[in-house]
């Protein structure tokens, strides 16, 4: 089976980031996939409602504290599993730890080994990321992550998801991230942003989002074709409340989402053909 690397972005807090990181998680492990899911956003709200109480492994590592099998958690869904993993989620303690990591050989040799243990605690095939808003792709920890990542994952499919609301400046604004990012992201092998995802649409939003969609699709590929990446999907969620997350929720709490479903079988058949789907079906 094809391995899967997929980071969530966005620009700022509150647009879903971490509900369609658990979304897409739970659908793929339905169909039997091991997924590793990265809690690298700064709150830690995956590993919070998901059961972990301990710190991430980078504050752990900053304090020389050794029980790195406290950070990772694994969760039978279906025939598959998804295994959570705190990465960071300490708040400002994190950026703290991440600074002392990388100023200091031996704990960075020390955050190597941990973070392989935890690549190699299972035969992961997908492996979904959510990150912090506006997270950066050439700081010192995220090439020392890619790093051991690709020690161990040497001929996975990488794939990037933004994920926006309206107002529209905001929609605009994210764009240009993606551009940015895409112009310095560099991965060994098949590499692409997947699909730019606008959530949190109201009804009366529904018409205008898939109009941007059409000129998102135009305006990036023609700004990130001189590095050979295309965007090729683009994704309306509506505003549900059941996706929500709450501190303390089972899994089964969450709605199976007709556009997940979509994205999900994107990403096990390499698919990159153009298409906006709009959440009219069900």
């Amino acid at each position: 089976m094809q391995t899967y690397r997929i980071s969530v972005l966005g620009i700022k807090g509150g647009v879903g980031k971490s509900t369609v990181s658990l979304l897409l998680s739970v659908e793929l492990a339905s169909h039997g996939y091991k997924v590793l899911l990265i809690d690298r956003d700064i709150t830690g709200t995956l590993s919070r409602i998901l059961g972990i109480k301990s710190k991430g492994l980078l504050s752990k590592i900053s304090s020389m504290e050794n029980e790195i099998n406290e950070t990772y958690k694994k969760i039978q869904v279906g025939t598959g599993s998804i295994t959570i993993f705190k990465f960071g989620g300490d708040n400002i303690e994190t950026e703290k730890a991440t600074k002392i990591i990388i100023e200091n050989k031996d704990l960075r040799e020390k955050f190597i080994q941990a973070y392989k243990q935890v690549l190699l605690s299972d035969n992961f095939n997908c492996v979904i990321i959510d990150n912090q808003p506006l997270i950066g792709f050439d700081t010192e920890i995220a090439k020392t992550e890619r790093e051991v990542y690709e020690s161990v994952f040497k001929d996975d499919v990488k794939y990037r998801i933004y994920i926006t609301t309206f107002p529209k400046e905001i929609l605009q604004k994210s764009l240009d991230y993606l551009i940015e990012v895409e112009g310095v992201s560099r991965y060994k092998g098949i590499s692409n942003p997947l699909a730019f995802i606008i959530n949190k649409v109201k009804e009366d939003e529904v018409n205008e989002a898939k109009e941007f969609l059409e000129y998102a699709l135009n305006y990036v590929n023609d700004k990130i074709k001189a590095v050979h990446k295309t965007l090729s999907l683009g994704i309306i969620i509506k505003f549900d409340s059941r996706l929500f997350l709450k501190q303390e929720m089972r899994l089964s709490e969450l709605p199976s989402l007709y556009e997940i479903k979509k994205l999900a079988d994107r990403v096990c058949k390499i698919d990159l053909s153009r298409e906006i789907i709009s959440g009219d079906k069900s």
